[in-house]
Formats: C-alpha cells, sequence, structure tokens
C-alpha cells in the first residue's frame, strides 16, 4: 500500500482511518517500521486534534497535518503515519479497562465507539476483521519486541486488528466477541482481592463415577461419556461452595456436565443464599441440541454468582484414543482402529470481555490443539484468562496440556487453568492431581520473580472434592519441561 492511498479514502471517524493505516504500516517491513522517524511532536499534534474536535472535524484535519508529508522521505512518511496511530492508540487507551479509572470528558466518536463495543465487543469491522481493545483486559500489555522480534501487533497498547474468522487446519472457525456486564445480576462483581483464588473440582474421582459407553456407525468407533447417575453434581457443588468462601473462579472438568445438569446447576445458584464464586465455569458436556447428524455438542456453560448463563462455548474440534486406550478404560472395541467422541464440532469460538476479570476464552480439550487456531487466537486477541476443561488421566508436569500452555504462554500474558476429571486416571492407576494453573513467559506482566510459574492442583485424597489455588500465593514452581 502506497502512502497516497491513504487521501483516497472518506472516514466518517479516527477507528476507520486507524484500520487502513494498519494496512499500510502491517506492508512495511520491519526494518521499515524500526527505522521510522520517531515525532513525538507530530504525535502530540495529532493527539490534540483528536481530543478536541468532531468525527469528520478530526479526520479532516489529521489528513491535512499527514498531506504536508506526501514528498517527504520514507522513513519520515512511516514516522508520520505510526504517529498518528500511536495517537490513536493514546485516546482509545482513555476508554481502555485497563487504565480508565480515571474518567475524562471524552471526544464524541470515543463515546459512539463505546457503544458499538459494549453491544458488539468490536469498534468496527468490515467483515473480515475487526478493531477492538488490545488484551489484556486487566493486566498489563506484552511490551514491544515480545516476540524477540517485530510484530505490528505489539506496536500498541490499547487498540488491536483481530480476524473475524480462524481456522483449523483447513476449516474456517468464526470469531464472536462478547461484551458482559459489570454486576448485578446479569454481570459480573469481582471481590476486592488482588489474587485470585480458584476451586478446582474433578467431580468424578472414582472408576464408577464414570460412564463410558462404545458404538460402532457406518464402521467408524466412536465414545461417549458422561457422569454416574450415583454422582449428584449439585449436592457435590453445595458442599464445596458451603465450605469455601471468596472465590473467584469455580473451573469443572470435561463431558460431566451436560445441558441438563447445567440447567439444575443454574437453578441452584440463583436459589443458594451461601456466598458464591464470582464465576462458575461448568466444565463441559452433552447438549440437548443435536446436530445434522444427529449429534449433541461438547458444550461449557459459564455462569455468574446467581446462575445466569453468560455464554456458551462447544467444543470446536472432537478427539479420540487407541483402541489399545480404550481397553485400559475397560471398553471392547472391535479391532485395533481409533476411537472418536461421539459429537458434533462447532464452528465459532467465543472472545468474551468482562470488566471484572478481563478477556476470557474457553479451550474445550482437543481444541487446545487446533492449528493454527489457538496460538493466532492466543497472539491476536491476548486474554486475560483461559479456562481449558478436559478428560484425561488426570493432569501432570510435562503432559500434553501442559506442553501446549508453556508454548502458549509465550504468545500473551494470559493465565492458563486446566481442569481434569480423575475416573480415568484411577482406570490407568496414575495420580490424583485434577489440575494446572500457568502464569505468562513475561516475569514483569505478574511482578513474579520468575516467568511461567506454575502450580499443580492435587486432591488431598479421595474424600476430597475440591483442590484450591490462590493466584501467585503458595507452592508455585518455575514451569520447566524436559526429560529426567
Amino acid at each position: 500500500m502506497v502512502f497516497e492511498t491513504i487521501f483516497a479514502e472518506k472516514y466518517s471517524n479516527p477507528i476507520e482511518l486507524f484500520f487502513l493505516l494498519w494496512d499500510y504500516a502491517n506492508g512495511l517491513s520491519g526494518y521499515q517500521r524500526t527505522t521510522a522517524t520517531r515525532n513525538s511532536d507530530l504525535q502530540a499534534k495529532f493527539s490534540s486534534i483528536l481530543t478536541g474536535a468532531s468525527e469528520q472535524t478530526s479526520c479532516d484535519e489529521i489528513l491535512s497535518e499527514l498531506n504536508d508529508y506526501r514528498n517527504a522521505t520514507k522513513q519520515d512518511k512511516n514516522g508520520a503515519v505510526l504517529a498518528l496511530m500511536r495517537a490513536i492508540d493514546e485516546c482509545i487507551a482513555l476508554v481502555h479497562p485497563r487504565y480508565n479509572s480515571l474518567r475524562v470528558p471524552l471526544p464524541s466518536w470515543l463515546d459512539e465507539i463505546l457503544d458499538t463495543y459494549d453491544s458488539h465487543g468490536i469498534f468496527w469491522t468490515n467483515g473480515t476483521e475487526s478493531l477492538t481493545f488490545r488484551g489484556p483486559l486487566v493486566k498489563g500489555p506484552r511490551p514491544l519486541f515480545s516476540s524477540s522480534a517485530d510484530d505490528l501487533v505489539d506496536y500498541f497498547a490499547a487498540i488491536t486488528r483481530v480476524p473475524c474468522v480462524l481456522k483449523n487446519s483447513t476449516r474456517n472457525i468464526r470469531v464472536t466477541q462478547k461484551v458482559v456486564a459489570n454486576g448485578g445480576l446479569l454481570g459480573i462483581t469481582r471481590s476486592s482481592r488482588s489474587k485470585e483464588t480458584l476451586a478446582i473440582v474433578p467431580l468424578a474421582k472414582n472408576a464408577d463415577d464414570l460412564k463410558i459407553s462404545y458404538s460402532i456407525e457406518g464402521g467408524q468407533g466412536f465414545v461417549d461419556f458422561s457422569i454416574s447417575s450415583k454422582l449428584k453434581i449439585v449436592e457435590v457443588l453445595d458442599k464445596v461452595i458451603r465450605d469455601l468462601n471468596e472465590l473467584d473462579f469455580l473451573v469443572l472438568p470435561e463431558l460431566l456436565v451436560s445441558e441438563a445438569d447445567a440447567k439444575k446447576l443454574s437453578q441452584y445458584l440463583l436459589s443458594a443464599t451461601c456466598e458464591k464464586p464470582n464465576l462458575i465455569v461448568a466444565g463441559s458436556g452433552n447438549t440437548e441440541e443435536v446436530s445434522e447428524d444427529g449429534l449433541p455438542y461438547n458444550e461449557t456453560q459459564v455462569f455468574n454468582a446467581f446462575g445466569k448463563p453468560l455464554w456458551r462455548q462447544q467444543k470446536v474440534w472432537t478427539s479420540g484414543f487407541s483402541s489399545e486406550r480404550a481397553r485400559e478404560y475397560g471398553l471392547d472395541p472391535k479391532g485395533d482402529g481409533f476411537l472418536l467422541e461421539r459429537n458434533a464440532e462447532s464452528d465459532e469460538i467465543l472472545v468474551v470481555d468482562t470488566q471484572s476479570y478481563g478477556r476470557c476464552v474457553v479451550l474445550i480439550c482437543q481444541d487446545l490443539e487446533t492449528k493454527p487456531l489457538a496460538q493466532e487466537l492466543i497472539h491476536r486477541f491476548q486474554p486475560d484468562w483461559v479456562f481449558i476443561p478436559v478428560m484425561d488421566c488426570g493432569v501432570r508436569p510435562g503432559n500434553w496440556a501442559h506442553s501446549k500452555v508453556f508454548e502458549l504462554s509465550a504468545a500473551s500474558n494470559a493465565r492458563y487453568v486446566v481442569v481434569s476429571s480423575l475416573s480415568l486416571a484411577d482406570l490407568t492407576k496414575s495420580n490424583l492431581s485434577c489440575g494446572i494453573a500457568v502464569g505468562p513467559k513475561s516475569a514483569s506482566s505478574d511482578d513474579w520473580d520468575e516467568a511461567r510459574r506454575c502450580v499443580i492442583a492435587n486432591l488431598k485424597d479421595l474424600t476430597s472434592d475440591v483442590a484450591v489455588l490462590q493466584w501467585h500465593n503458595g507452592d508455585w514452581h518455575k514451569s520447566l519441561l524436559g526429560t529426567d
């Protein structure tokens, strides 16, 4: 994109202008961006225009200033574009959840994009990409050169451009952004504690707590997981919640909380008078709705303390395991083929912004392995929290889930929480570790002494129903992968 193209369009507000400037800046090489002229006076002039005039007047005055650089050197042109983008970024910082504790009078164009954001989770879109707040929303942003290289995404602290569609291999997965209200019956109320407390509840601990069924359809073997009818989820959680106070999050594992059980949990949360967790990530389970193939979806529901469903995430990539592993689980598969999870696959991933805890994402088990979706999702949207319910033989240091979040911890300042049931661990004589929490690679993002701090969530024994973690408090260690 050439510099003169900027002047060929008519912009209704500075956000539309930023979108096009991104194309220009993205077309520059790393060398051209890093050697662009630093022009702080021009940036200050742009900032003054942006905060002191109407949308159209701002755009007209800005383009007039930028027009003075038509005959400038390439470095000066590049510097002028980056100065304007940084000035717009500074204006967005005035309303960014990370910075907006001090309210100031806002230009009308900022008020308008905030209204759009509250309704749709974005400021503006062309249908292919959108502009929204740069994550994380609560913690500090990644600094420039966090990738040990030049990356346009890391040039701005408050605004970013994100894709509307990501890919899992050859499949298109649309990204839906949403904003959850702060406080009240329909939103989330955050506690005053600076260190978040999480309850990890495996639900199924013994082999007979889990029901595993096997079927063959069209020559393909399938498995279906569900919780044993003898286990009453609400009763288990009622005891956990009443025994614990001041919980930020309660997180459950994959494939144990059906839609019917989620409704019961919602009703319980609404009626219970005890102190309840602020956010409940209710594992996942089969939906009552079925796909055109007659398959249920593997769905996570997320509730607030009053049982209000805030959002739902359906699994994007169903998984499976070998016949050999199936025999370890007590099944008798025919032949030696691969057995698949008997669920439909979703084509949507949700990115949910909350004022209380920042930007949240749920990746259900195998969705953590989606390529390039998982890496791109974390890198481009920069969430605060990534919740990962899995069905596995517990969670162990160095296993696949730990390895994957270890890798992703370099892509953002997100915090990762992996939760597993323990019935398969009982079947395979594994351990009592039902979860792992991993922090970001950048130590400075959380003011920690070491990067990638992690903690394993262990039950005290099989009479216990919950493991409690407090972020950055207790038996945290540096997360390492290696050989014995």
